[in-house]
């Protein structure tokens, strides 16, 4: 069975985006999405992810879209969606409820890492779910 990765909303525009500030963030998700691409990982991705990258991305929305669906004909992107009750799960947990529901998403997908440059905002689930900086990551 492959690997099931959730990337935080940071490590997608770092890739799009190509932000690099002290740290390589571009090269660190490259990697990440490289993996997808070879089939090494499924990278899971939600509604929620689409939401806020289009809010960053804005005219460049079409060629973010172009890659997702490209790792969707690879099978290397499974989709979920935010539901309600995610949503109300998140409000109980004392850190950032956009970072709570990606959390709860990655859980309920059965992703086995969650990968963010945050890492403080997810450590409430380091229990359920493997929360790694981009530059740990490793296949």
């Amino acid at each position: 069975m492959v690997l099931k990765v959730y990337c935080d909303t940071n490590v997608y525009l770092d890739f799009f985006l190509e932000r690099d500030n002290i740290l390589p963030h571009s090269i660190f998700a490259e990697k990440i999405f490289n993996a997808a691409y070879r089939k090494k990982i499924v990278l899971v991705y939600s509604d929620w992810l689409e939401y806020q990258i289009k809010n960053v991305v804005g005219d460049r929305w079409n060629q973010v879209k172009g890659m997702l669906e490209d790792l969707r004909k690879r099978n290397a992107l499974e989709q979920i969606n935010v539901s309600p009750e995610v949503k109300r799960e998140a409000n109980q947990y004392p850190t950032e409820h956009e970072d709570a529901v990606h959390a709860l998403l990655a859980i309920k997908a059965g992703a086995k890492m969650l990968i963010t440059r945050n890492v403080r905002h997810f450590a409430i689930f380091k229990d359920r779910i493997k929360i790694l900086f981009p530059n740990d990551f490793e296949v």
